[in-house]
């Protein structure tokens, strides 16, 4: 897949969001769509074995994939995934006799830092793309991909970490990790994954969803994995979910079954966000028992079952179905952004489903606990954000209201119980962080924006 064209501020480098987490108390007991993607360039005759030399491959036009319905209005969803004319393959240089052969290792495949693979080409057909967005994610970014590396003994993996500007090292050190062989041998058995990494590092803070999209783009494999940088997979979970992915031509999207740090069985699904249920939970009447959710809290997640969503934490998607969508919706900067895609793919007639045996672990909150009045603020923001796009202007300006008259008053009270005056100073912040950006807010819902 060619990728996109970069804007300012944009550095793409070699190499290799957060979301609030409900409470659980649950111990845990231990057909599909062709994507259209570029065919890879051909590997020179000369550079490979007799049986191991590849024939290139035709690539088919690219073109705009068109909205389909659910999707984006024209000009909101994601311009980094329009596809562009793709140049025709490289003629393969004729073969080269074996003496005049340059020694050493295969090379890695253009573009990426590294590669278990006797053909540099096999990564440009993985199984599987991983996209991770770091925004000083520290150590647990880099457990993060260090799992990856060791799952990729079962499939082929392809990671994309898009760096929101991070200042903690930790793009550095994902750089240097993906410059190092994390296996025993180079030349994979039959049978076993190859894994590449890649780091794309943004000049800026530029929000999950359109850090999701730049990675999704850089990518070509007929599924696409968005996964938080605070959690660990390994390979059994992995092909279950792909698993279950391929298996329904009706299933567009996936999620795992989250395990915390403590063992407990996170409540990682959610029912559609309804205006009552957005209003009552602005009320904390959820709280009473008035009004459900947001989170499935009442299910313990052991089971298989179609779902309205699943938490952006683990989200495995088709790619084609990625792309009809016109992927992540940027006008999310953090939160919302996985409740909406996975709407916009229900109304475009795929299921969402659970897979009970995809274990995962996940921190939660993993980088987002060091800003709690940002967390705040684009929780409250993206949630009107989401009602005016698919509630209204009416339900928008209701839930705009009742966020500065009754949400964050609660909050406050809440604090004041319990004797938490850094909980309260952070509340407030976040009120006025909101504050600052309400005109701008009620501009776009007054447009239908």
């Amino acid at each position: 897949m060619v990728l996109p064209r970069l804007g300012p501020g944009l550095q793409l480098l070699d190499g290799a969001g957060g979301r609030p987490r409900p409470p659980c108390r649950q111990r845990h007991d231990p057909g599909a769509l062709r994507p259209r993607h570029a065919a890879p360039a051909p590997v020179p005759h000369g550079d490979l074995p007799a049986q191991q030399r590849l024939r290139p491959a035709p690539a088919p036009p690219a073109a705009r994939l068109e909205a389909a319905p659910g999707g984006l209005p024209a000009g909101a969803g994601a311009p980094l995934l329009a596809r562009r004319r793709l140049p025709p393959p490289r003629a393969a240089a004729p073969p080269r006799s074996p003496a005049r052969r340059p020694p050493g290792p295969p090379r890695a495949a253009p573009g990426f830092a590294l590669t278990f693979a006797v053909t540099p080409a096999v990564t440009a057909h993985a199984a599987l793309d991983v996209v991770i967005v770091n925004w000083n994610g520290g150590a647990l970014v880099q457990a993060c991909v260090a799992s990856l590396a060791r799952a990729a003994a079962a499939l082929d993996l392809r990671v994309v970490v898009v760096d929101n500007a991070s200042t903690d090292g930790s793009a550095e050190a994902l750089e240097a990790f993906a410059r190092i062989d994390h296996r025993a041998s180079p030349s994979p058995a039959e049978g076993e994954g190859r894994f590449a990494v890649r780091v794309i590092r943004n000049g800026e803070n530029l929000g999950f969803a359109r850090a999701c999209n730049i990675g999704a783009a850089a990518g070509s494999a007929k599924t696409i994995l968005f996964l938080n940088p605070d959690t660990r997979a390994d390979g059994p979970a992995l092909l279950a979910a792909r698993a279950a992915l391929l298996a329904d031509p009706g299933t567009g999207i996936v999620g795992a079954r989250q395990i915390a740090d403590d063992g407990t069985v996170e409540r990682s699904c959610a029912r559609a966000p309804t205006p009552a249920s957005l209003l009552g939970q602005a009320l904390a009447l959820d709280r009473l028992g008035l009004v459900p959710p947001h989170f499935m809290t009442e299910w313990d997640h052991a089971e298989d079952r179609a779902v309205d969503q699943v938490m952006g934490a683990f989200l495995m998607i088709r790619r084609p179905l990625f792309e009809r969508l016109g992927g992540f919706d940027e006008r999310f900067f953090v939160y919302y952004e996985d409740v909406d895609l996975c709407r916009r793919a229900r109304s475009a007639g795929w299921a969402v489903r659970h897979v009970a045996g995809a274990v995962i672990g996940h921190a939660g909150q993993g980088t987002t606990r060091q800003a709690r009045a940002h967390r705040l603020f684009y929780i409250l923001r993206a949630r009107v954000q989401y009602a005016a796009k698919h509630h209204g202007r009416a339900t928008a300006l209701a839930l705009l209201a009742a966020s500065f008259l009754a949400e964050v008053p609660l909050r406050l009270a809440r604090a004041a119980a319990r004797r938490a005056p850094a909980e309260a100073a952070e509340t407030l912040r976040g009120a006025g962080l909101l504050a600052r950006v309400t005109p701008a807010l009620l501009a776009g819902i007054l447009r239908g924006r």
